[in-house]
């Protein structure tokens, strides 16, 4: 019989509680300190799915949304499941940046509410007409032709179309 620590112990339940919730189709939530493990739990719970689940997913062009807050962790993801096909493994903001590209109108409508530096800004040139809404280094401008997100803004966006029903 195998002597586990306290730490392992509790490692080896969460686990287990974690994998119970993905047969169960249950939402569930892992928080930890810095370096207890949390990454390693996410790579182990992406590779359950893959196991369990990649072929079917694929089969109806479905993918895992694996969501990050630094490109080092996702990147660190992708290395462990082998870029797997049946993950999307992207930061928030990339993530959010890709829901979100597609409603320019309504982004526009919506950006003079984020930003009271901008909103002058916005009065300088006239208002927001048809502008391109972009989003890439996260640094913030206004232009007759373009307007380009803050990090912040992006998730600022994201939260407030999540509340729209059609979104």
């Amino acid at each position: 019989m195998e002597l586990l620590n306290p730490a392992e112990q509790a490692s080896k339940q969460a686990l287990a509680e974690m994998f119970a919730a993905i047969n169960q189709n249950r939402s569930f939530c892992l928080e930890a300190g810095a370096g207890a493990g949390k990454t390693y739990s996410l790579i182990e719970a992406l590779k359950y799915l893959i196991k369990n689940k990649a072929k079917q997913l694929l089969k109806r062009n479905q993918r895992i949304a694996c969501i990050t807050f630094t490109n080092v962790a996702k990147n660190e993801i992708n290395a462990r499941i082998d870029n797997h096909p049946a993950v999307f493994s992207e930061t928030i903001h990339a993530f959010s940046w890709n829901l979100l590209k597609g409603f320019q109108k309504e982004m526009i409508s919506y950006i003079p509410d984020l930003n009271e530096r901008r909103k002058e800004r916005i009065d300088e040139i006239g208002g927001l007409t048809n502008q391109k809404v972009s989003y890439d280094l996260g640094y913030p401008k206004v232009t007759e032709e373009e307007v380009t997100l803050h990090h912040n803004d992006v998730i600022q966006l994201m939260c407030h179309f999540l509340t729209h029903k059609k979104f």
